[in-house]
């Protein structure tokens, strides 16, 4: 609220201001404050009485539950804050710290170059281009300090200014605060140092929420007949003591209409602030060389794990075979020996050799074994994946059968069938081991009538299968999951780079201070989105190249079209990382949120398998999750060559638009009802 006809006189007026976080916890109790202009207004007391909770309901960090205040200042351009905490970037060096904060409030570059000269000069701070985070306390204060006086605002409210400052400096600073009010500034500042608080106009003593008493120094120790501040105040707290041990009850608590926030700034966008924040995250980016290689090499280390590590079939599976059919074993195999037609009368060696050998094509560790027993004991011990088992005269009984065809009897026809004993604990290699063992005697049969000059069709089931309409003939579990591993990792890598920086911003307070400037919600995601964006970019056309240049996925589609989409799943995962931003207020809990995300996902819309095969229930509602339908027209995109305006693809366009749009409504939603981490008032 700024101020009126009423109080031209005075550049800061409290009324009757409460604040309180819990009903046990009340923080301001009725406060009533009055900073005339063109004054210093020395604001003591000890830590927890109040004063950061007031200066941040002046500033508009916070907004009272009751009460007022009014401003002279009509612009956050004409206020000047500095916090108690540093709020700064520590990465920034000073000369782009006040850079950045001067395209904030509007300056103009060569405005900014002479008060960064002026001021680097009389706060006696090191060399512009010295880290932040490379500074000593004192120095980092300063710096603090510095971006306060940047702009020259007519109002300036310093929290602790001068603490861990040499004496000398010290009082240079309060000089200089006092030469300021001579030419129409007006300063509130907050110090631990009572005896230095002499050098304000006005002091305000404040305890548990109110002021003891409000007066210039020289007539608050006169009238309380002491020679310190100290003393004086240690009397007005005894006082206070006493008083409230004789109330006979607790003073009610207001409750009323919130008043309005301080210097409300209805502009949403400006392009000065926009540029700050996009210089600043330039800046950052710049400094942090291991982290921007991590982000680019991430996905060239996920897609190649995830195409070296999941979907090649295992290799040299052990795997048993006992053959009562010959009489020394596998030894009496030779390669030379077993050829030939079985159904010959010369043909007089076992055909279970032929065997061994198309199930050693199929990447078999074939061992033999001289008992049944032996062997499926193997299976129980989980020493081999299972076992195949020749009856005595299989070769005998299988040229009959080959022979006689229907004039078989059933011994015979007993005797030519090899049983098999398959561990299927492990559901894929389980129905892998079955899948190669049944194609190794399919081709097993196939090899003995070519042998004996039998057309194969004769044995085969009545079914051909023709070319694939779309994918190949042997489809590898990665050709289903590579697409939904680039949607996943289109859609959480920024998710989780968009999260952590805003997390990292708030817990540091750099946004409580950017919004003192006037930073707004839009300029501050929109200024990420920028710089995001060309990370995305990167990282897609990084995925897609290794995902389909270096290694063996379907694509026959258009890549353009599969890119907008990914990068259209880029936007969606910034957006809701933006909204773990605004909703968490602690990296542990962000972690938490996205981690459960991500496996819901996962499990919810289809990449880890198939919808068709989940839950009736989950299958009802996995279509309105955020990849389930995108994920889906991107494996038609690939895998079909379906052009973007197919229904399919379109279906997934528009499902990640809403999403996106649903992230934007939820951040506004929490923005506004103040239960997120970036608030515009608390």
């Amino acid at each position: 609220m700024t101020g009126n006809q009423d109080d031209k006189g005075h550049a800061v007026v409290v009324r009757n201001a409460y604040k309180r976080y819990t009903k046990q916890q009340t923080i301001l109790d009725g406060l009533d404050l009055t900073l005339p202009k063109n004054k210093i207004y020395g604001l003591l007391g000890p830590s927890g009485c109040g004063k950061t909770t007031l200066l941040s309901c002046i500033v508009g960090r916070m907004r009272l539950d009751y009460g007022s205040i009014k401003l002279s200042a009509t612009t956050r351009r004409e206020l000047g804050y500095m916090p108690q905490d540093l709020n700064l970037h520590l990465r920034l060096s000073i000369w782009e710290t006040l850079k950045f904060y001067g395209y904030l409030f509007g300056m103009e570059i060569d405005e900014i170059r002479k008060r960064a000269d002026e001021l680097i000069k009389f706060l006696q701070l090191p060399p512009e281009g010295r880290m932040v985070q490379d500074l000593s306390g004192g120095q980092q204060r300063r710096t603090s300090l510095a971006v306060a006086l940047l702009h020259n605002p007519d109002l300036l409210i310093l929290d602790e200014p001068t603490v861990g400052l040499d004496p000398v400096l010290s009082k240079s600073i309060w000089d200089r605060l006092v030469e300021m009010t001579e030419n129409g500034k007006t300063v509130m500042i907050t110090t631990h140092y009572i005896e230095e608080a002499r050098q304000a106009h006005i002091i305000g003593l404040m305890r548990e929420g109110v002021l003891l008493a409000e007066e210039s120094p020289a007539s608050l120790m006169a009238r309380r007949n002491v020679d310190s501040l100290e003393t004086a105040f240690l009397q007005l707290s005894q006082l206070q003591e006493h008083n409230s041990k004789k109330a006979i009850e607790p003073k009610a608590y207001p409750i009323g209409p919130r008043p309005p926030v301080t210097l409300a700034d209805n502009t949403w966008f400006l392009p000065s602030r926009f540029k700050a924040q996009v210089m600043k995250n330039l800046y950052l980016l710049k400094r942090e060389h291991i982290f921007v290689a991590f982000v680019f090499l991430l996905p060239i280390v996920q897609m190649t794990l995830f195409n070296t590590a999941i979907g090649q079939d295992p290799k040299n599976l052990p795997f048993g075979v006992v053959s009562y059919d010959t009489p020394n074993g596998f030894a009496d195999c030779r390669p030379d020996a077993y050829h030939g037609c079985l159904l010959d009368s010369s043909y007089n060696y076992s055909i279970t050799c032929k065997y061994r050998e198309h199930l050693l094509k199929k990447d078999f560790a074939v061992k033999e074994f001289r008992s049944l027993e032996e062997a499926r004991s193997n299976v129980w011990h989980n020493n081999i994946w299972g076992v195949i088992f020749f009856n005595q005269n299989f070769t005998k009984a299988l040229g009959e059968r080959i022979d006689k065809r229907n004039r078989l009897d059933d011994e015979t026809l007993e005797m030519s069938i090899m049983d098999a004993w398959i561990d299927l604990s492990n559901q894929y290699i389980g129905n892998m081991v079955k899948h190669s063992v049944t194609l190794g005697t399919i081709d097993f049969v196939h090899d003995v009538l070519k042998d004996c000059n039998i057309t194969q069709k004769l044995f085969d089931t009545p079914l051909t299968y023709e070319t694939p309409v779309y994918g190949s003939m042997i489809p590898k579990f990665t050709h289903f999951a590579s697409v939904a591993m680039l949607a996943l990792c289109a859609f959480y890598l920024p998710t989780i780079l968009t999260a952590s920086l805003m997390i990292t911003e708030k817990m540091g307070g750099l946004i409580e201070r950017i919004m003192v400037a006037g930073v707004t919600f839009s300029e501050m995601t929109g200024s990420m989105l920028v710089v995001q964006f060309v990370v995305m970019l990167i990282q897609n056309i990084l995925s897609l190249i290794v995902m389909y240049g270096f290694f063996d996925n379907p694509m026959i589609g258009n890549y353009a079209t599969v890119f907008i989409v990914l990068n259209l799943l880029g936007f969606g995962g910034m957006f809701f990382g933006i909204l773990i931003g605004v909703g968490c207020n602690t990296y542990y809990m962000a972690a938490y949120v996205g981690t459960a995300s991500n496996l819901m996902l996962v499990f919810i819309c289809g990449l880890a398998w198939p919808v068709e095969g989940a839950h009736y229930l989950l299958k009802s509602v996995s279509w309105m999750f955020p990849l389930t339908l995108t994920t889906q027209g991107l494996r038609g995109m690939t895998a079909r060559g379906w052009p973007l305006m197919h229904p399919t693809v379109l279906e997934g366009v528009a499902s990640i638009v809403v999403w996106i749009g649903l992230f934007v409504l939820i951040c506004i939603v929490l923005i506004k009802t103040e239960k997120g981490s970036w608030v515009s008032a608390k």
